[in-house]
């Protein structure tokens, strides 16, 4: 496909505009390298051992990585495009009926041990609780079909077109005036638990999701609607479906 032609809003700058296939980056944690990545449910087990090792009667851990896509596309053209990702690993260190928490993305031996001692020291400051401490063990449920490799077979491009499909779809109405906001998103994700009772499991999930807000009528009638799907995979959304909602709740 050619590349759509960057979006302007009205009353804009193009200096104020955002650059179209920016590759925007933003890290709300540390951001996952390209070297093998770690077994979250060994890195989960350690940060528990490193918890009893600092002193705690018992311990829970609780590790994720994950990483996340966002598009934003407005009048035909792609507004911003985003992509971020982070780890880390959060340790309860419950002592003498008091629960200390830490999290830290560090998950080498030195930093988990670091976070399990400020664990361990929060507990020890931290006010007894009668109802706190871990569960009984009673085994893990499965989780199947949160993840969809799908997710991975589609390219930026593709992600892309589907947004402008639900923007083209919900201009397609008749009645509406302005289509203001929409998005594509997607995501995936691990996570792993484990505590010293012998809990221990892991699980992937994936999700995608589109939105568009669309406005019509004019002045003291302007109604807006939203339209919004939601899968585990960009296939599993139905463009015409979204944009159409939008403009019909409008």
């Amino acid at each position: 496909m050619s590349d759509p032609a960057p979006a302007r809003r009205p009353g804009v700058s193009a200096a104020a505009q955002p650059k179209r296939w920016s590759g925007e980056h933003r890290t709300d944690r540390s951001r996952p390298s390209t070297a093998a990545q770690p077994d979250l449910e060994a890195v989960a087990r350690r940060a528990v051992e490193a918890a009893l090792g600092a002193g705690a009667d018992e311990a829970e851990a609780f590790a994720e990585e994950d990483r996340s896509r966002q598009i934003r596309v407005y009048e035909g053209g792609v507004e911003s495009l985003s992509d971020a990702g982070g780890r880390g690993v959060g340790v309860r260190a419950f002592l003498d009926g008091r629960a200390g928490h830490a999290f830290g993305t560090d998950l080498g031996d030195e930093g988990l041990r670091a976070l399990a001692a400020a664990a361990a020291d929060a507990a020890r400051v931290a006010d007894p609780d009668e109802h706190g401490g871990l569960p009984d063990e009673t085994g893990a449920s499965e989780t199947k079909g949160l993840y969809s490799p799908e997710l991975a077979a589609w390219s930026t491009e593709r992600k892309v077109e589907l947004a402008l499909e639900v923007e083209r779809a919900a201009r397609a109405r008749e009645g509406v005036s302005q289509v203001e906001d929409t998005v594509y998103a997607d995501g995936e994700g691990t996570v792993a638990l484990v505590n010293s009772r012998g809990f221990s499991c892991a699980y992937r999930a994936s999700s995608a999701h589109a939105y568009a807000s669309a406005f019509a009528g004019e002045g003291a009638d302007l109604m807006t609607g939203l339209g919004v799907g939601m899968a585990r995979d960009p296939a599993g959304l139905d463009a015409a479906a979204i944009g159409g909602e939008a403009a019909e709740r409008a």
